[in-house]
């Protein structure tokens, strides 16, 4: 009967632990689990959008260095002042070249065409009169603005027929001080 008692005590006491576990304590770890569940569900919500933003990081560094290769090319294209010459000697090969015989290349008064800022933009226009059939007129144009400076036409005048058509043309290289 001692050991009945003793083990109804102990059965009392380890059920009175076990309703205090259940009621006082318990209730403690379940809100504590819940709150480290909402942490874990943000951190890894803010984890999956620092991995969608990395992404779009390395396009956007990508775009950049694209838009600071294209922007140093364009930039390569202008003409400076010193290099002016260089624009008739072009023209010139590209002519013989062609087999185009050109029979006058005067450059004109370099004129403001546009501010941007601090830097200046200017046209160098250069008169060609030549003999040419249309075909290679066109191949010609094409070349010029092909070159690698900034040139565009802005007159051209045809006079005559095929074989003697004899052309009038203004082309400007652009030119940034």
């Amino acid at each position: 009967m001692k050991r009945n008692r003793l083990l109804i005590i102990i059965s009392g006491i380890v059920s009175i632990f076990v309703i205090l576990d259940l009621l006082l304590f318990m209730p403690f770890q379940v809100y504590k689990i819940r709150g480290i569940s909402k942490n874990l569900t943000k951190l890894r919500r803010e984890l999956q959008a620092l991995e969608k933003d990395s992404l779009h990081k390395d396009a956007f560094v990508k775009e950049k260095a694209d838009l600071g290769r294209k922007n140093k090319k364009a930039q390569a294209k202008f003409i400076s002042r010193e290099d002016a010459s260089l624009m008739i000697s072009e023209i010139n090969r590209v002519g013989k070249a062609m087999s185009i015989s050109i029979l006058d290349i005067t450059p004109g008064k370099m004129e403001e065409a546009d501010r941007k800022g601090k830097k200046k933009f200017y046209y160098l226009p250069v008169s060609l009169n030549f003999r040419s059939g249309f075909h290679k007129l066109g191949r010609f144009i094409n070349a010029l603005e092909n070159l690698s400076f900034y040139m565009v036409v802005k007159d051209l005048s045809v006079r005559g027929e095929f074989p003697d058509t004899q052309i009038s043309m203004t082309v400007c290289g652009v030119i940034k001080e």
